[in-house]
């Protein structure tokens, strides 16, 4: 997969798909992500929907965490 690269003044280039998800996995380099994240600043609604959706779909994955234990909670204190 070919990072996203910015176009010259003029022409909107969209980022690829794949590039949107691998920001929000944080899986771009830098410079791609610096070049993907100044393409959704730059106001466009389409990448944005997108990304939310992306967004969206992982917060959907994630489950609640229960941890228990059987011993008792250790106290915390300042010795002076």
């Amino acid at each position: 997969m070919a990072e996203y690269q910015p176009q010259p003044a003029g022409r909107c280039t969209h980022p690829a798909r794949e590039d949107l998800q691998r920001l929000m996995a944080g899986e771009l380099s830098r410079e791609g992500a610096k070049a993907v994240v100044r393409h959704l600043l730059s106001g466009c609604q389409i990448c944005a929907r997108e990304t939310r959706r992306i967004w969206s779909f992982g917060e959907e994955r994630l489950q609640p965490v229960t941890i228990r234990t059987t011993r008792p909670p250790r106290q915390a204190g300042v010795w002076l």
